[in-house]
């Protein structure tokens, strides 16, 4: 199997960090700059020095093109997502609030993951920017974990749609009044 300089390099970055060699190999790099203008023809004397080749590399490569192509395998966050609104779940905000802060991190979630659309979009927002995270944040205070109530009425307080329709109204004016001060 033939790999672009892109593989390769990224492959021999992971063998270098994983081995602790990144500031071998930049020295021997830069002290090979007078003797070598070309950066290509010297990254391959360093590597042939340190006895970097497709043998040693091969595992790294292989794992770089694997993690490639699982990325391209999933969904973009700006992609249009279609729900089957007859299949999908009836929206429950604090579930999808919930779901949307478990699931932030996770880059393998799809939006068929999702509980509802809501949850989705929740998830893409707090993804694109600070911004959105710290309201996502903000929110999940809010709705999620109210304070000085007791469980019955936080179940109560974070079910009522018109607290939520509120907040939402109240926190999406501020994000867009930030974002025209910006």
């Amino acid at each position: 199997m033939s790999y672009t300089l892109n593989e390769w390099n990224a492959a021999k970055t992971a063998y270098l960090r994983e081995k602790d060699l990144r500031d071998e190999y930049q020295q021997r790099f830069y002290d090979l700059q007078s003797v070598e203008p070309d950066k290509m023809r010297r990254s391959e004397m360093v590597e042939t020095q340190m006895g970097i080749d497709y043998k040693v590399l091969k595992p790294y490569l292989e794992r770089h093109v694997r993690d490639k192509q699982r990325r391209a395998g999933k969904r973009r966050d700006s992609e249009p997502v279609s729900y089957d609104l007859e299949k999908a779940k009836p929206a429950d905000d604090v579930r999808d609030i919930r779901w949307a802060m478990a699931h932030l991190s996770d880059e393998a979630v799809l939006p068929a993951d999702a509980p509802s659309p809501i949850a989705w979009n929740l998830v893409v927002a707090g993804r694109q920017n600070q911004a959105g995270l710290l309201k996502l944040m903000e929110i999940y205070r809010q709705v999620v974990v109210p304070k000085g109530v007791d469980s019955t009425a936080a179940n109560a307080a974070t079910t009522d749609d018109g607290r939520l329709s509120e907040l939402v109204a109240r926190l999406s004016g501020e994000m867009i009044s930030s974002e025209s001060e910006d």
